[in-house]
């Protein structure tokens, strides 16, 4: 994948912006349903892109690997939330690698432009280099975010290098399949969606 990685990052700013506009492309995106000792705890949604950062790094290029979960358990109880992961890694001036950069901040956006920030529970740093974990709570602004998925077929998710920063908005295109290849309109999203249907009237069931 590294090999195909930095021609396909190439082909994220070939076309002119505007200032300050981000300029991405989707590699891959796939969902799944998440389970424990034979019981589904979770819905994951992964992704991968390319950005062109035109706020920290004058347009150079960045790789985002990423994962959205809606979980329905803290432990064995029932407590819905939302976790996110991403990925930064930075291309060199000369375009020959890829270096590990985690960021600040990292959030998603909503159809109607609302984050999940103001339901920030905590994050930190991942094991894997370049990483950031946040949870937020399942709250109204990730109706939006549902609604992005499910009307739009997109996902935008959002990072900063310093605390407080500019956010990088990176549009995820959820049309783009596990094996990289365009055109699978609601594949992803429907399969997230059903998992998220699925596990809610679960959670429901065990708290009547």
């Amino acid at each position: 994948m590294k090999a195909m990685l930095l021609p396909l990052l190439a082909a994220a700013i070939l076309a002119p912006t505007a200032a300050h506009a981000q300029q991405s492309l989707t590699f891959m995106t796939k969902a799944y349903p998440v389970s424990s000792g034979g019981r589904n705890i979770a819905c994951g949604l992964e992704f991968e892109a390319g950005v062109s950062d035109r706020v920290y790094r004058q347009g150079e290029l960045s790789a985002i690997a990423g994962s959205l979960y809606f979980y329905g358990y803290k432990g064995d109880q029932v407590q819905p939330f939302i976790g996110l992961k991403l990925v930064v890694r930075d291309r060199d001036a000369a375009g020959t690698s890829l270096t590990p950069n985690a960021p600040a901040q990292i959030s998603i956006f909503g159809k109607d432009g609302k984050s999940l920030a103001s339901g920030y529970y905590g994050g930190g740093d991942g094991e894997t280099p370049g990483s950031k974990l946040a949870s937020f709570a399942f709250d109204q602004n990730f109706q939006s975010v549902m609604a992005s998925i499910s009307e739009d077929d997109r996902l935008e998710v959002a990072f900063n290098r310093k605390q407080g920063g500019t956010d990088v908005r990176i549009p995820i295109d959820l049309s783009v399949s596990e094996d990289g290849q365009p055109g699978h309109k609601g594949e992803t999203a429907v399969r997230f969606l059903q998992c998220l249907r699925d596990l809610t009237r679960e959670l429901q069931a065990k708290l009547k």
